[in-house]
């Protein structure tokens, strides 16, 4: 069973009338846009704007191996204008640095970690040696260039 945020459950949580539906490969939802206070591992975000998924036909997200989706693509990627999570952590000052980190890892038994994200940094302890860091080329799905 999935853990999922109930608006009518949140003291703090305030709809404001606009819907959305997103259409994605193997189906589509539809949802509420609002605004509440966002916490994730210790990290409180305020007035956080986002949609709450009320309707999701199919058995995708049943099955998945997660919880929800929390988007850290540009906002212009975002289906209704909004500040995106990610760059409002930055500007609330939540996290240390602006970058976010990803380690991903082949899983050899259940009790290792599948992989990790990190808001606000890096971890030494999962890569050697120096970041080489690259422009993104296109602000949408994170696009660099590589030869």
């Amino acid at each position: 069973l999935h853990r999922r945020f109930k608006a009518f459950e949140s003291t703090s949580f305030h709809h404001d009338g606009r819907t959305f539906g997103i259409h994605y490969g193997s189906g589509h939802l539809l949802g509420v846009m609002g605004r509440d206070t966002l916490k994730i591992a210790g990290l409180i975000t305020l007035n956080q704007e986002f949609g709450e998924s009320v309707y999701e036909p199919g058995s995708t997200f049943v099955t998945a191996k997660f919880d929800g989706v929390l988007g850290l693509g540009y906002q212009s990627l975002a289906e209704i204008l909004g500040n995106p999570v990610f760059d409002n952590m930055v500007a609330q000052k939540i996290v240390d640095e602006p970058v976010f980190s990803f380690y991903l890892s082949r899983r050899t038994s259940t009790s290792s970690p599948e992989g990790e994200l990190l808001l606000g940094g890096k971890d030494e302890a999962f890569y050697t040696g120096p970041i080489n860091w690259v422009p993104v080329t296109a602000k949408g799905y994170w696009q660099i260039k590589m030869e």
